[in-house]
C-alpha cells in the first residue's frame, strides 16, 4: 500500500476512493472497504482512502488528540491489512475547514486523487460547516464525472454502530464486545523497550510497551491476548498499568508471551487483546504475583486452539 499526505497532480489511474475519518476503525467502515474493493474488481481499478490527520474534531476544537482508538501508524496498519492500494493522509487545517462542498471536491480532492467512484455512508458530510451530504455529493460527481456509491449506517442492537459507543464499551473494559463491533480484536502496537527484567527473575519475562500518549487504553488490569510479531502470532496475557507492586512510575503495558524465548528489544509489536480477567492489584511481595500470574496464565487455554 502507497501512503501519501499530499500530492502534486491527482493519481493518474482511476480508483475506487472511500472516503471518512475512520474515527476508530469498525465493521460500519469496514462495509465501506469492502465496497471499494467489489467496486475496484469490478471495473479493473484500484482502491483508496482519503481521511484526515489530525481528525477535525481535534482541529476545529482546538484540542490535542486524546483517547484514540487507533492511532495514526495502526490506522494505516488496519488499511494495509486490508488490502487497500492507496491511503492519503491528507493534513487537516483551519484553511481546509473553511472550504465550501463543491471547493472541497474540484479544489482539493480531485487534485489529490482520481476517483472512478466515490464510497461513502448515508450520514457522510464535507466542506465548510458539513454543509455538504450525500446528495450534493451526487450532484458533483454528475459534474465532475465520478460515481458515488452510499451505504447504509450499520447497526448492532438496533442501535448505530459508533466510535463513541466502542470507546465506552473500550474504557469500560468490555473489550469482547467492543471487539464484535470493531469486526476484529482492539490493539495496541510500539516499540518493546528495555525494562527492569524483574519478570525474568520470576519466570514470567514480559515484552514491555509504553502507549502513545493519545491512545486510548482499557482500564488498568489483565487481559488475555494474542502478540504479533515478525508475522507470527503467540497467545499472551497482558497487564496494564503503572505496576504497583515492583512501584513503576508511568503507565505501561507488558506482555508475558506464551512459548516464545526471543529477544525482541528495539522491535515493534502488535497486541491484541481478547478478554479482561482481572484488574490491576498489589502484592506485598513478588512470590505473591508470580502465584497470581500463574493463576492469570490458565486462562489463556480458553483461547488457544
Amino acid at each position: 500500500m502507497q501512503t501519501f499526505s499530499k500530492r502534486l497532480s491527482p493519481l493518474e489511474n482511476q480508483v475506487a476512493l472511500v472516503l471518512g475519518n475512520f474515527d476508530g476503525f469498525h465493521k460500519g467502515h469496514m462495509t465501506l472497504l469492502e465496497e471499494a474493493k467489489r467496486i475496484s474488481v469490478e471495473a479493473g481499478i484500484q482502491s483508496a482512502v482519503f481521511s484526515f490527520e489530525p481528525h477535525p474534531s481535534f482541529v476545529l476544537s482546538h484540542k490535542e488528540p486524546v483517547d484514540l482508538i487507533n492511532t495514526r501508524r495502526e490506522k494505516e496498519m488496519v488499511f494495509e491489512l486490508l488490502g487497500m492500494d492507496f491511503y492519503f493522509e491528507f493534513p487537516f487545517t483551519m484553511e481546509l475547514a473553511a472550504l465550501d462542498p463543491e471547493s472541497f471536491i474540484k479544489e482539493l480532492l480531485l487534485k489529490q486523487v482520481n476517483p472512478h467512484t466515490i464510497v461513502v455512508g448515508e450520514d457522510y458530510h464535507f466542506g465548510k460547516k458539513r454543509q455538504g451530504n450525500v446528495d450534493m455529493l451526487k450532484v458533483l460527481g454528475e459534474k465532475y464525472n465520478f460515481k458515488v456509491s452510499v451505504l447504509p449506517k450499520m447497526m448492532d442492537e438496533e442501535k448505530e454502530i459508533s466510535s463513541t459507543w466502542i470507546r465506552q464499551l473500550i474504557k469500560e473494559g468490555n473489550i469482547e464486545k467492543a471487539n464484535f463491533l470493531i469486526g476484529r480484536p482492539f490493539f495496541i502496537t510500539g516499540m518493546v523497550r528495555d525494562g527492569a527484567k524483574i519478570g525474568r527473575t520470576i519466570g514470567y519475562p514480559t515484552a514491555n510497551l509504553t502507549p502513545d500518549k493519545e491512545k486510548l487504553l482499557p482500564p488498568f488490569g489483565v487481559y488475555v491476548t494474542k502478540v504479533t510479531f515478525d508475522k507470527r502470532e503467540f497467545y499472551g496475557m497482558t497487564n496494564v498499568g503503572d505496576r504497583p507492586t515492583v512501584e513503576t512510575e508511568g503507565v505501561i503495558v507488558e506482555t508475558f508471551i506464551i512459548d516464545f524465548d526471543e529477544e525482541i528489544y528495539g522491535t515493534e509489536i502488535r497486541v491484541d487483546f481478547l478478554n479482561y480477567i482481572r484488574e490491576e492489584l498489589k502484592f506485598d511481595s513478588l512470590e505473591e504475583l508470580k502465584c497470581q500470574i500463574a493463576k492469570d496464565v490458565s486462562h489463556i487455554g480458553d483461547y488457544r486452539d
